[in-house]
């Protein structure tokens, strides 16, 4: 049962982030689904860093597991975010 909760999570979180981008839907739906999707990476790397910081008090090692994770998980964001723009905006090669 984990295992399918995760994998639905999995495709509802990668099917926002790929139709966020999608141009013909709606910009409706579009913009409040990226809305969205943000909130919810913002949410999981603030608990991550949050959580994290409270536990360098107790635990050292675990803490800083935990903020080294968060940033992974912002800087993985950003890239992916970049390489996506950079996609969509890239030229149109076109046979002459």
């Amino acid at each position: 049962m984990d295992l399918f909760i995760e994998l639905l999570a999995a495709f509802l979180y990668d099917g926002c982030f790929e139709l966020s981008d999608y141009r013909k839907i709606s910009p409706w739906i579009r913009y409040p689904v990226l809305f969205l999707w943000s909130l919810l990476t913002l949410c999981v790397i603030t608990i991550l860093l949050v959580i994290g910081t409270m536990m360098v008090l107790d635990s050292e090692m675990m803490g800083l597991i935990l903020i080294f994770a968060g940033a992974y998980c912002l800087l993985a964001t950003i890239a992916k975010f970049y390489k996506n723009k950079r996609r969509t905006n890239a030229p149109k090669n076109s046979a002459l």
